[in-house]
């Protein structure tokens, strides 16, 4: 077994040069062999004589031989149209052996590799190695492979044949390697791995996956990365309300072309994507791109407005946009800033209470001196969460009250209601529309809930309008 094994090894590694790498560039040599075998006359100590089976279109002959000893074996030679082979005499089969064969001329050769495998498992794993190949579809080959490629799990012979790729782009599943072109050409290895019995062999294939965009010009990827381009903006803002820092890609995202930007308006919007908000009236800037792939170049032109710093918000109560501390004072319950939760700005109020048997205040702005609404006719606020068991509801006189449930325009009434639940998932503007008589200037801004009701919300900016 130790010999077949090193036998078959020395077959499996010298395939490759088998078809003409000794023979000269003869285009019909007119040789051809016929016979070659081992005869129990000239080799007395084999079991039987043994024929050899010959590939003339690898130069490859397998005799199979039960011998025990292969170091000393003289083979018989026949073949049309020659004078004379090399080596002659006993050769040892230990390893392939090469022989040559001279035309009757004696200026055209042809080659022959002979190896001398043990009949069983091991023969048939040499032979099912010699002829595996890779089945394409119509008009590919391993250069150029883009849809699939066939792979057999079997030999005629019995043998087992299990396949593996060197990238995930061949997948293989049962007998059909499928392919997922890359953007370029993809060099892949497939293992083809043959057993039978306690014998094994490997093969190894490279095959190329035609890349999707092979033989793109430098002008077709720096044009396709222009087309892709976009700017990135942050969260809320887009080309006509820009409010924070752009992001401005320095590299194609099809072909990494180069990439560099001009703003016409530095000030407002650097090359970098740096935003800087004018302080009054809204700014349009224009930005150019350039796409560079090679000596190819593209240009692509973007026209953004950037939004200028917004008017102070018209608080009803000293800081009630929550973005410094408010005044407040929790009765019922507790409150925080928050700085994960928060309509505009970078803080809400965060309120939480549980409140007993009575309605009671759950917050309170205690200055006593709420701004005076001047012309406008409306208070409004963004809040979210809940209020379980019972709702919300807003006081800013003693006989001023605004019963929030479902609805987001409110109108005031004479006393609390809180029957209801006060449920919002997201930020919703709430109007508190106030009659002309109705100021709550010189008054305070009160939350409050209803007996055993639990509170968990978000409120911001708590303005006129």
């Amino acid at each position: 077994m130790k010999r077949s094994s090193f036998i078959i090894a020395g077959i499996l590694a010298l395939f490759g040069c088998i078809a003409c790498g000794n023979d000269p560039d003869v285009p019909n040599p007119g040789i051809q062999l016929t016979r070659f075998a081992f005869e129990r006359a000239y080799n007395p100590g084999i079991p039987a004589a043994a024929e050899g089976v010959i590939d003339h279109s690898a130069r490859l002959v397998f005799v199979q031989l039960n011998a025990d000893d292969v170091t000393s074996l003289r083979p018989t030679i026949r073949a049309s149209g020659m004078s004379r082979y090399e080596p002659e005499g006993e050769q040892d089969f230990t390893d392939p052996v090469f022989y040559i064969l001279y035309s009757a001329d004696g200026f055209s050769t042809i080659g022959y590799e002979v190896a001398a495998v043990p009949a069983g498992d091991g023969y048939d794993v040499a032979l099912a190695k010699q002829y595996l190949e890779i089945g394409y579809a119509p008009g590919e080959s391993a250069g150029s492979v883009r849809t699939s490629v066939q792979l057999a799990n079997s030999w005629t012979n019995g043998c087992a044949i299990t396949w593996t790729a060197s990238s995930p782009n061949l997948s293989i599943a049962g007998t059909v390697g499928a392919v997922t072109p890359a953007a370029d050409d993809l060099s892949v290895v497939l293992t083809a791995v043959i057993t039978k019995g306690g014998a094994s062999a490997t093969k190894l294939f490279s095959i190329t996956i035609a890349g999707s965009e092979t033989g793109l010009s430098d002008a077709a990827r720096a044009r396709e990365d222009r087309d892709a381009l976009a700017i990135g903006y942050a969260a809320g803002d887009s080309a006509n309300a820009v409010t924070k820092n752009l992001t401005l890609p320095a590299v194609g995202s099809r072909h990494g072309s180069a990439i560099t930007w001009v703003s016409d308006t530095p000030g407002v919007i650097a090359a970098s994507g740096a935003v800087t908000q004018p302080a009054a009236g809204d700014r349009t800037v224009v930005l150019t791109a350039t796409i560079q792939r090679g000596a190819a170049s593209e240009t692509k032109v973007f026209t953004v407005v950037v939004k200028a710093i917004p008017a102070a918000l018209p608080l009803v109560f000293a800081n009630s946009d929550f973005e410094a501390n408010a005044s407040l004072t929790a009765v019922v319950g507790a409150f925080s800033y928050s700085s994960a939760e928060f309509y505009t700005g970078a803080r809400s109020l965060h309120v939480t209470g549980t409140l007993g048997s009575s309605n009671n205040g759950i917050l309170i702005e205690t200055s006593g001196n709420c701004n005076s609404k001047g012309t406008r006719s409306k208070v409004v606020f963004w809040i979210k969460g809940r209020g379980t068991n019972k709702s919300i509801a807003i006081r800013m006189r003693g006989d001023l009250y605004w019963n929030l449930k479902s609805a987001t325009t409110v109108s005031s009434t004479g006393s609390g209601d809180y029957s209801g639940n006060f449920n919002r998932a997201d930020w919703v503007k709430v109007t508190l529309a106030l009659a002309s008589a109705e100021n709550p200037s010189g008054y305070k801004f009160e939350i409050r809930g209803g007996s055993s009701g639990t509170y968990d919300f978000y409120i911001d900016d708590i303005i006129f309008e």
